[in-house]
């Protein structure tokens, strides 16, 4: 796996400068330009186009919030592709009375008081879960803090699901 944060030069740290990464995106889109070397041999053609896609593969997942998240606790070791989620019975215990409400208003309760809280409990469980990440993110992340980060960024990929039925509605 590669890791971004390295090939940036950057501290392996959920929050970024968002202005430091877009530089450092920059100057490499400036170095690593294809255009720049149409009169070269084909194999450092072929490797300054790798050079290209890499800064831009890097820069979109650091410059996300939630791909940055998942980047760092891959490169971790903290989470791997394909793992499983868990999370505590409480929290699924919440998403499953949400499940319902969403379930209902599909069935054709088109109640537009209960749409309306539902958004507002997804809001308020999304900005929790944001604090608390950006709260963790500012340390250099301990094994404690990135089983933390672990758990919310599961629990957020649940709640971005729920999310997305609730747009379907």
């Amino acid at each position: 796996m590669i890791n971004y944060y390295e090939y940036f030069g950057l501290p392996v740290r959920l929050n970024l400068n968002q202005a430091d990464l877009r530089k450092l995106y920059y100057e490499n889109s400036r170095k690593y330009h294809p255009d720049f070397y149409t009169l070269e041999e084909e194999k450092r053609q072929e490797e300054v186009l790798r050079f290209s896609t890499l800064n831009n593969e890097a820069y979109n997942v650091l410059k996300n919030d939630n791909k940055r998240l998942k980047h760092l606790l891959e490169i971790k070791g903290a989470i791997k592709e394909g793992e499983k989620e868990e999370l505590s019975q409480l929290f699924l215990m919440e998403m499953m009375d949400i499940n319902e409400t969403i379930m209902d208003l599909q069935l054709g309760d088109a109640d537009p008081t209960k749409l309306t809280e539902l958004e507002q409990n997804i809001n308020q469980l999304t900005d929790t879960l944001n604090t608390e990440i950006k709260r963790i993110g500012n340390s250099e992340l301990n094994e404690s803090e990135i089983a933390s980060l672990k758990e919310c960024y599961f629990r957020m990929k649940y709640i971005n699901r729920l999310k997305e039925n609730i747009r379907k509605l």
